[in-house]
């Protein structure tokens, strides 16, 4: 009996009261403390661990406290029992239907698929209404705003793996509200925002706003399309179809797959659209980052225009023009000798011993008080060539394309001209004669009269399909709808610099400005504005400079009605075939121009 006794465990299955029953009855034949032999039988270290801490232990209140025990370990009473212990009700276990012990149940901790619950499986779900991870009846929500964030369907599976953790719900949290990830897209030339989802396998439009892509044209007929999508709640949507449309981004255009549904709910933006969903997830940029990842276009060296050259053209049997070496002011000398020698160690230059062409030089001085050597090329190249026209860009035009923008950054090119590497036959045409010698240019020089528009066409052509940038000659003006869109178009910018080997002078770009000087005018958010200082000269200008006052006032037309009529009678004595005078008229005119 003692052995027996020794060996007797509670076996699963069994209830605590009937364990009680056949200790007592193998204690009649044995001098053990029946309340021990009830603790050490137990096979739950943690209900032992809590019996043994107790003081003044019984078998009534040892039995007692280990039925309470196994109810708050399981959420419900595995067995009950009458006073005596002899009645023994047996019920399902709640983990899984079956008839045997909570503790040993093998599905204790796998988690249900129905209400994402851990410890019991999806046919003994209490929550057969609730969807997984929701405590709302999807029938009972309507979102206000017919949101479709979506999930694929899953096949049925059997509720017997995994694991999930429940959550409890907070009265309050000091967690801020963060607002959805949105994203502007250029789609079939217009401006369309999308939601990111990053859960969302399909990118989906809704049917009002693919029908504004169309305007008033017809929209055409869409595909049909196999998949099925729910909201978050469970929903179905209604799909009406797929079909593929053209995308802008990083200033090229992608054909996309777009599935579009009903009603008006928000555009999302998922995974299928790769190359968009790549850069979207690197939208989060700052300008520093941008910065640091195009250093070199900020190097502090001059660039070289990578694959191309530049031929000047010159008319067929055109005579060469040869000029002697203009008197350099002794002042000046030392500072034009030493922008030669800087010139020739950079290789902008190189010395050459006879030529048919020759410039006389046009020392400048520049702010910094260092000399710019020019050639005087009016006298020489520009007599004989045979200027490509190329249109310069209508302010107006470009000043358009910076509509909406918000902040503004301006890039400025490092010795724009001269990054461009003329062709050998063309050399001989930009030479130029200095009181040092002869020298040819081996880049495009200042002062040729089809450098203009040659430079323009080049960086019009490297800048091209880039949203909301303009250029004008050594200029380059950028901003966006947003922010991210602001830096996208800035990256994408110096990406394509960095590629075609120009530089940029980081001391005269300005960055994310809320205001910037773009030919001539104060540009912001608002629009275009005067510049102040342009204004006072206006106002300071001498009647004696009439023609630099008219231009002036020309540039700022758009500020001044009726300026046509108000300056009538200062454009008469300039008039060809008509003696210069100056009235009252004139004079009273003048005056009313300036205020």
């Amino acid at each position: 009996k003692k052995k027996e006794l020794n060996s007797r465990h509670r076996k699963s299955g069994k209830t605590v009261g009937e364990y009680v029953a056949e200790l007592r009855k193998l204690l009649q034949d044995c001098n053990y403390g029946e309340t021990l032999m009830l603790v050490c039988g137990i096979n739950d270290d943690r209900i032992q661990r809590r019996l043994l801490s107790e003081t003044d232990l019984t078998i009534d209140s040892a039995s007692k406290n280990i039925k309470d025990l196994l109810v708050q370990s399981t959420g419900a009473p595995s067995a009950t029992c009458n006073a005596q212990g002899s009645q023994v009700k047996v019920n399902k276990v709640f983990r899984s239907g079956g008839k045997h012990s909570p503790q040993e149940c093998r599905f204790k901790n796998e988690k249900c698929h129905n209400c994402g619950v851990k410890g019991h499986i999806k046919k003994a779900c209490r929550n057969k209404n609730k969807e997984r991870g929701d405590c709302h009846n999807p029938k009972d929500f309507k979102s206000p705003h017919g949101t479709h964030h979506l999930k694929e369907e899953e096949d049925k599976e059997d509720a017997e793996e995994h694991e999930a953790y429940t959550m409890c719900s907070m009265k309050k949290s000091d967690i801020p509200k963060v607002a959805p990830i949105t994203v502007i897209l250029n789609v079939k030339n217009k401006n369309v925002q999308f939601k990111l989802d990053t859960a969302c396998i399909v990118t989906i439009m809704n049917q009002r706003e693919y029908s504004d892509l169309w305007n008033s044209m017809e929209v055409p007929e869409l595909e049909t399309c196999d998949i099925s999508l729910k909201t978050y709640t469970g929903e179905k949507v209604n799909i009406l179809g797929a079909t593929q449309i053209t995308v802008m981004y990083q200033g090229k255009a992608k054909e996309l797959p777009l599935v579009v549904v009903t009603g008006s709910g928000p555009n999302l933006l998922g995974r299928d659209w790769g190359p968009v969903y790549q850069v979207t997830q690197s939208s989060h940029k700052t300008l520093q980052d941008v910065i640091a990842k195009h250093e070199m276009v900020f190097k502090e060296e001059l660039g070289t225009l990578q694959g191309t050259t530049v031929k000047i053209y010159i008319e067929r049997n055109a005579t060469p023009h040869y000029f002697k070496p203009r008197s350099v002011p002794y002042a000046t000398k030392p500072k034009a000798e030493a922008e030669l020698d800087c010139l020739l160690k950079e290789k902008m230059m190189e010395p050459v011993k006879f030529s048919d062409w020759a410039a006389p030089i046009v020392p400048v001085v520049k702010s910094d008080d260092s000399v710019r050597i020019c050639g005087d090329y009016k006298l020489t190249v520009n007599r004989m060539s045979c200027l490509k026209q190329y249109p310069s860009p209508k302010i107006d035009d470009l000043f358009a394309i910076l509509s909406g923008g918000e902040q503004f950054t301006k890039l400025d090119m490092s010795c724009a001209y001269q990054q461009i590497v003329v062709e050998e036959d063309s050399k001989k045409y930009v030479t130029v004669n200095t009181h040092n010698g002869l020298f040819r240019d081996n880049r495009l020089p200042l002062g040729v009269s089809s450098a203009p528009g040659i430079f323009q066409r080049t960086m019009e052509g490297l800048l091209q399909g880039i949203l909301q940038v303009a250029v004008y000659l050594d200029d380059i003006l950028v901003t966006g709808l947003t922010e991210v869109e602001h830096l996208e178009n800035l990256e994408e910018i110096l990406n394509r610099l960095e590629k075609a080997g120009l530089c940029l002078k980081r001391s005269k770009c300005t960055f994310k400005a809320k205001e910037v000087v773009f030919l001539g005018h104060k540009v912001d958010a608002t629009g275009l504005h005067p510049v102040k200082e342009e204004v006072q000269a206006i106002q300071e200008a001498p009647a004696t400079k009439l023609k630099s006052y008219l231009g002036l006032l020309n540039d700022y037309n758009r500020f001044l009605p009726n300026l046509s009529a108000l300056l009538m009678p200062l454009q008469l004595p300039l008039q060809k075939y008509v003696k210069w005078y100056w009235g009252c008229v004139q004079e009273k005119a003048f005056e009313a121009s300036k205020k």
